[in-house]
């Protein structure tokens, strides 16, 4: 019963930030016609991914910690890809908000520009969306605005999930090759590998909470361009997200 309370206190707390924050986003960017990644857009971006870190925080008693920004600011002039662990919706709230910072973009599923007020929020932003339903359509429209976004006077960086979807602690998941060895290869960009331990506390929103505590996200030292092989270039980026990974898990 006491979870049902909280989700319910959940809901209504994120929807009411979602209405008092995203609003104005919204109206800026559809009506008024601001640029993407517009100041004033990223503040209210970050005022809206905050209220939500705070919600959990305080009805949840889970907070987080970063590790590893050192490494984002040793490529915070230079265009990469950042490739992250999946287990849980937490980091697809935190990690857009640390990046926020740093000029980088995601690539994200379709289905999230259906969330009401957070969907249209994230169109403000040079975020690319992939139609899971339609890969050969979603590749080719994906690449035209990867093309975008690096080939300008201001290339940014990228984020993704390799794994595709969210996972299970233990689960041995096959990551996927295709857009993250292409930006790698064709545009000669690092890697920046990031691990986690958020799967110890949650995978759903509305999913009752495993335990309290801190949940940890480590960005891990870059993965240099060079590496012709894709299955190397693979397992190279698996290895130090999983490790990394296995190496937050097992502190708790």
């Amino acid at each position: 019963m006491l979870h049902y309370i909280r989700l319910l206190v959940f809901i209504i707390l994120t929807t009411i930030a979602a209405i008092v924050f995203t609003t104005p986003l919204n109206i800026l960017y559809y009506i008024f016609r601001i640029s993407k990644q517009h100041k004033i857009l990223i503040f209210f971006g970050r005022l809206t991914l905050k209220s939500i870190l705070l919600i959990i925080k305080y009805i949840y008693n889970i907070d987080y910690k970063i590790n590893g920004l050192e490494h984002l600011e040793e490529l915070k002039n230079t265009p990469c890809i950042i490739a992250a662990k999946h287990q849980s919706f937490y980091e697809t709230i935190l990690l857009p908000m640390i990046l926020l910072d740093y000029n980088i973009a995601g690539i994200l599923k379709q289905e999230l520009i259906h969330l009401p007020f957070y969907g249209y929020a994230l169109g403000a932003f040079n975020n690319i969306f992939i139609d899971r339903k339609k890969p050969k359509k979603a590749m080719t429209k994906a690449l035209l605005e990867i093309k975008r976004i690096l080939d300008n006077n201001n290339p940014m960086s990228l984020y993704i999930f390799p794994e595709g979807t969210r996972t299970d602690i233990g689960d041995d998941t096959q990551y996927k090759k295709g857009i993250l060895s292409l930006l790698y290869k064709k545009y000669n960009l690092p890697i920046i590998p990031m691990g986690l331990n958020s799967g110890l506390y949650f995978k759903y929103a509305t999913s009752k909470p495993k335990k309290t505590g801190t949940i940890i996200l480590e960005f891990c030292k870059p993965i240099p361009p060079g590496i012709k092989d894709d299955n190397l270039l693979l397992s190279t980026v698996k290895s130090a997200i999983e490790n990394k990974t296995n190496e937050l898990t097992q502190q708790l």
